[in-house]
């Protein structure tokens, strides 16, 4: 997610804070963010077969 703008960078557990978490819960709702994550949405979404390509590619590469 972090690769297509729509989430956070991860925080590691080591590093894990309230304060950490409440940092990346206010970068999750930027403007910025939530315009890209609506705009993923509308391209999924508008993948009509998508499902249907994900089954005919798994069933080919488990064919042996």
């Amino acid at each position: 997610m972090v690769e297509l703008g729509v989430g956070p960078q991860p925080i590691p557990r080591p590093k894990l804070s309230a304060v950490g978490m409440a940092g990346t819960l206010c970068q999750m709702s930027t403007h910025d963010m939530r315009a890209k994550a609506t705009k993923l949405d509308s391209a999924i979404c508008a993948e009509q077969e998508g499902v249907d390509e994900a089954v005919r590619l798994i069933e080919m590469l488990a064919q042996p």
